[in-house]
This record gives structure tokens, sequence and C-alpha cells, in this order.
């Protein structure tokens, strides 16, 4: 996920991106692709789209775990809310 860590302000809403490295080297953007999935550790102080990785900053806090999920891989991205 990028950015890995990031720090956002009540009511912000910040687009995260995720990339997919093949075997062959090949990298490619797939934040919006069907099969990626977003979800939120707190949903109550940070909220994903469940596609796409647009967070949501609800209250102030510490997310420990943004995850974006892709067939049998997980990147995960840390969020502070101030």
């Amino acid at each position: 996920i990028i950015p890995a860590v990031y720090t956002m302000s009540i009511g912000e809403i910040k687009q995260f991106h995720l990339k997919g490295t093949w075997s062959n080297g090949c990298e490619r953007e797939i934040t919006f692709d069907p099969a990626a999935v977003w979800n939120s550790d707190d949903e109550d102080t940070v909220s994903m789209r469940s596609k796409g990785g647009e967070a949501i900053a609800h209250k102030p806090g510490s997310v420990p775990h943004i995850n974006a999920k892709y067939k049998s891989g997980t990147s995960t991205a840390t969020v502070d809310v101030e």
C-alpha cells in the first residue's frame, strides 16, 4: 500500500494505492482492480471503501492495519488521525 504510513486530519479523505509485483518482475497498479478488497481494523477511526482504496478519517486515534487484499496477497498500511 502506498503510502505505508500516513497521518490524516479528521474529515480528510485519502486515496491509497496498491501495486502488484508478479514473479516475472512486472509491476502493475491494482488499486481499482475488482479483486482488490480494502478494509480497516478500526472503521470508527478510519473507514475504507471496500473497493478503490479511499480512506475517510472520523476521529483521533491510530489504526495499525489498513489492509488491501488481492487474490492470495495482503498489504498493510498504518494510519494516525490527529
